[in-house]
């Protein structure tokens, strides 16, 4: 197998954004957080997919891992434009308060990850590019420098409790081709592969395992060694005065 003990099934660039909540423009922590999502773009193929993540942050690692977070695919695109319109502000009318505005996402940290196969369970591991030192934001939002998650995904032919206030209705969940379905053998949970992440509608099971991928798996990950690196002004086509950029390079709160 490549890269040491795990078998990586994909490379790509990792985008992490926050959206404040509504008419919260000064975001301060993550009470003032709507949502919490990651931007996966693999090597090699012109797919960008959108993954929030419940409860507004990644789970835990290392000693305070095997926390349980659940995600899900929202959006599979291959044009940059259509995930920037997914990022972007917005207002809105409503018939008690008036007008109100969706302020924009906010870039949280970029850098490289993998899908990668580890015994009878697959990791989702990724190395941040920036912010350089993980700030006040990454703390809250549970981006480490490095870490590394076991990912599960939901059978949608058979039916799994999911976590507490958490899970898609029926109707909004995935829908694999036969040869995907067929992998699940019956099983309510089956290890993540990429041909989850291009369904919207994808349910995932994220857990916390290590803050050193490297280790854990074998799997070298730097994002200095990517020609260029990840950029998200440049893949996502991002403006920086739309989605104020200063929690990806300082870390602090904008």
């Amino acid at each position: 197998m490549p890269d040491g003990g795990a078998q990586v099934l994909e490379r790509g660039d990792v985008f992490f954004f926050y959206r404040p909540r509504v008419e919260q423009h000064t975001p301060r922590g993550e009470d003032d957080v709507q949502r919490f999502l990651v931007v996966l773009a693999p090597d090699g193929r012109r797919v960008l997919r959108v993954v929030y993540v419940g409860r507004k942050r990644m789970p835990d690692v290392g000693a305070r891992g095997r926390e349980r977070n659940w995600g899900w695919v929202a959006r599979v695109a291959r044009d940059a434009a259509d995930v920037e319109l997914e990022l972007r502000g917005y207002r809105y009318a409503t018939k008690t308060r008036g007008e109100r505005e969706q302020p924009s996402a906010r870039p949280a940290g970029e850098g490289v990850y993998v899908i990668a196969r580890h015994g009878d369970h697959t990791h989702l591991a990724y190395a941040l590019a920036r912010p350089a030192e993980p700030g006040p934001v990454q703390r809250e939002l549970g981006i480490e420098a490095a870490a590394s998650y076991v990912v599960a995904v939901k059978n949608p032919w058979h039916p799994a409790p999911p976590p507490a206030n958490a899970g898609l209705a029926p109707e909004a969940e995935a829908s694999y081709p036969p040869d995907v379905q067929a992998r699940f053998r019956d099983r309510r949970w089956g290890e993540l592969e990429p041909a989850h992440l291009d369904r919207e509608g994808a349910e995932l099971l994220l857990v916390g395992a290590d803050e050193d991928p490297e280790r854990e798996l074998g799997i070298h990950l730097d994002p200095r060694e990517r020609r260029g690196g990840p950029d998200v002004f440049r893949a996502l086509g991002i403006d920086p005065a739309r989605h104020p950029s200063a929690p990806l390079f300082t870390g602090e709160w904008a």
